[in-house]
């Protein structure tokens, strides 16, 4: 999984998307599949779906977002699945690992993801919704995609067609240029930051995600 905030809406139907690592309760990183003790400590990895893999569902977070399932983690948090407790509307929630709870550096970049994204309000930039706390740690609230990374695209189908090629381009550049127009540098643009959402027509549409290094630019005036 990557590092960044993973918004993936599964059908009911589907597994494709569904955890397809183990993950090591102690260490809380991730490995394929095959492995069965974390190589780091000797831990007996826990096996995708396993109830401990989701310590916070069923959990409120602000009193409105109740967890339901875990979508995927990266270096810097778990993803997961909320529901709103009064609307029906679905989110999806970054939160970050316990053991970067208390570093100081690891939260100050949490919280200029969240700065970053708020700052920008565009189509093909990923929505923040809201701000909470969980267990003391702070929680990302985001729109909610369907779709999947164009990382995991490229890995699929390899090159791609030269017109969609040049949509995804174009779309990223709107996003990027909205980012910039309020005072927001990425600093981190990769296919595993580019999210292509699933349309009812079929067609192509970007979501820039991971603000998590991005810079935020302040614009001097002379007095």
């Amino acid at each position: 999984m990557s590092a960044a905030v993973i918004h993936v809406e599964l059908p009911p139907d589907s597994t494709a998307q569904a955890p397809t690592k183990r993950r090591c309760p102690t260490c809380d990183v991730y490995y394929p599949i095959d492995f069965v003790v974390c190589p780091k400590d000797a831990t007996s990895l826990e096996a995708p779906g396993d109830p401990q893999e989701d310590p916070l569902t069923g959990e409120v977070l602000g009193g409105s977002y109740r967890i339901t399932r875990l979508l995927g983690a990266g270096g810097m948090g778990r993803v997961y699945e909320a529901e709103h407790v009064r609307v029906p509307r679905r989110y999806a929630v970054k939160v970050m690992h316990d053991q970067l709870a208390s570093d100081a550096h690891a939260v100050a970049r949490f919280e200029r993801e969240a700065q970053a994204v708020a700052r920008i309000s565009h189509d093909h930039v990923i929505t923040i919704v809201d701000v909470v706390r969980a267990r003391g740690r702070a929680c990302i609230i985001t729109e909610l995609l369907q779709g999947e990374e164009l990382g995991d695209l490229l890995d699929r189908v390899g090159t791609l067609p030269l017109s969609q090629a040049i949509t995804i381009c174009r779309q990223v550049c709107r996003g990027l240029a909205a980012a910039h127009a309020a005072q927001v540098v990425h600093r981190d643009l990769k296919p595993s930051n580019l999210f292509l959402v699933e349309r009812e027509d079929g067609a192509v549409h970007v979501k820039i995600l991971d603000f998590g290094i991005a810079k935020l630019c302040l614009l001097y005036t002379s007095p």
